[in-house]
């Protein structure tokens, strides 16, 4: 999809997205510096990291689901 092309994948991403009409919008969730990339989440964050990476398809490394314990320190 397009939004793959754009943006990068994290499970605790720092962007949303948000579609109204026929059109999107890209909110900050956090504060972004200028050097750090865009991130959103590809599937749903709420999901367990074992559900997110089948969603995915593919292994996924980001600070979320490198965390061994993922004890809820990671809210949406």
């Amino acid at each position: 999809t397009v939004l793959r092309s754009i943006f990068e994948h994290s499970c605790n991403p720092n962007a949303d997205f948000v579609f109204f009409n026929n059109n999107f919008e890209i909110r900050a969730l956090k504060n972004i510096s200028l050097t750090e990339k865009i991130t959103i989440s590809f599937v749903d964050r709420k999901c367990s990291r074992e559900d997110r990476q089948k969603s995915l398809k593919e292994k996924c490394s980001c600070d979320k689901c490198a965390d061994d314990n993922e004890d809820g320190k990671f809210f949406l």
